[in-house]
């Protein structure tokens, strides 16, 4: 019974000890997790900033080419095209 006892107690001291390794590891997969997300999520913006602006120039080229603008502001979105390289018609 002893023995038994004793087998019982060193199971209990060892699961104890690997409890809190188990406790570090968890800790370091959630900082690993955090991690990865926070990679993922940068450069999922950055994909997303470089669509955005292809987009945006695109759709600026196209008003410059149409013309789309008020009547009144012809003269300054004219302007405006020519300087920074788009073209006008």
């Amino acid at each position: 019974m002893q023995g038994q006892v004793q087998l019982l107690a060193s199971v209990i001291a060892q699961s104890a000890g690997d409890g809190h390794l188990h406790n570090i590891n968890s800790i370091m997969f959630s900082v690993n997790n955090v991690a990865a997300f926070i990679c993922g999520y940068v450069i999922v913006i950055g994909i997303g900033s470089l669509i955005a602006v292809r987009m945006l120039d695109k759709a600026t080229a196209q008003q410059c080419i149409n013309h789309d603008w008020p009547t009144a502001a012809h003269k300054v979105h004219m302007d405006w095209c020519t300087a920074n390289g788009y073209v006008t018609k």
